[in-house]
């Protein structure tokens, strides 16, 4: 749809419904930015969760990585509470930490309106095979609560979360689970998993961040650990995965993405992508799921013949 309002200047979004209002979150450039909407279209901004330019709120976001910057804000309800997830990191770094706050209501109008730091979930260090940023959570159809994370280097891992406190299930051992690794033109990374019609799918942001080689790619399993194949059942460990989207005109560079489903049933692609000579900026897509139960968005190849294959 053609978007309107304060919609520009967003990378990795994520939208959220409550209370019949619409919530995004992204990155800013300055913090994890929020923007409301009544209709998916307008979008107000309402002010940042959390900031980083003026310094971070708490002694461990300070000193955890030197010169960090706050990325890729996720937002989750786990319970009765909405979680964001973040990274701490600088580019091109395996430094990296993944922390989360949480608040009882998204209505900045409520007096139980206050997002409170509630500490780092998971670290990586220069000795890593793994970076810990681009964090996404999912509750599967069991209970079980998930962290999925990472980018570039051994790619992207999943491990359990305890519910009640929103932090690591095992946090002296965790159990890091692979789930993709694309290294044919680059890195992946903004990996993203969503349940539908009896399948997880993991879609993740690969390439090199260059026009036309920017692009997402999805795979799918009926256990949420995988592992993961295309539609081609190539595995997404050995570089496998379906093209989802791809530049179009203006909109380059189509990538950290998250998945919504709407009350009505409809699906919508989220993401990024970046306008020639602007920053990143938000895109958003309904979603078509074809016959074999795959999806397909306004940015998808040959998207026009999806006709053909319902």
């Amino acid at each position: 749809p053609n978007l309107k309002g304060d919609y520009h200047f967003i990378s990795c979004p994520e939208i959220i419904k409550a209370d019949g209002v619409y919530y995004l979150f992204g990155d800013n450039r300055d913090g994890c930015g929020i923007r409301r909407s009544a209709d998916l279209i307008k979008w107000e901004a309402i002010g940042n969760a959390c900031t980083y330019k003026n310094g971070f709120t708490s002694l461990w976001q300070q000193n955890e990585v030197e010169k960090g910057e706050l990325w890729c804000p996720g937002i989750y309800k786990i319970g009765d509470v909405y979680h964001i997830y973040y990274a701490i990191t600088t580019i091109g770094s395996r430094r990296s930490a993944i922390g989360t706050y949480t608040n009882k209501t998204l209505n900045p109008d409520s007096p139980d309106y206050k997002w409170v730091e509630a500490g780092a979930v998971i670290r990586s260090y220069d000795t890593c095979g793994y970076n810990c940023i681009d964090p996404c959570v999912i509750t599967d159809e069991e209970g079980l609560t998930w962290l999925l994370f990472g980018s570039g280097w051994s790619g992207i891992k999943l491990t359990r979360l305890d519910p009640e406190t929103g932090l690591l299930l095992n946090p002296e051992n965790p159990t890091l689970i692979p789930l993709s690794f694309f290294y044919t033109d680059g890195y992946c990374e903004g990996g993203y998993v969503e349940y539908y019609n009896g399948y997880y799918y993991l879609i993740q942001a690969s390439g090199y961040m260059k026009a036309g080689k920017y692009v997402n790619r999805v795979g799918r399993r009926e256990k949420v650990t995988g592992p993961y194949v295309d539609r081609d059942g190539r595995p997404m460990m050995k570089s496998g995965g379906t093209q989802l989207t791809e530049d179009k005109e203006s909109m380059t560079m189509p990538g950290h993405c998250s998945l919504f489903k709407d009350d009505d049933g409809q699906w919508y692609f989220v993401m990024e992508y970046f306008p020639e000579g602007a920053d990143a900026t938000l895109g958003l897509s309904t979603i078509v799921w074809d016959k074999a139960g795959w999806p397909w968005t306004a940015m998808t190849p040959n998207v026009l013949s999806l006709g053909n294959c319902q």
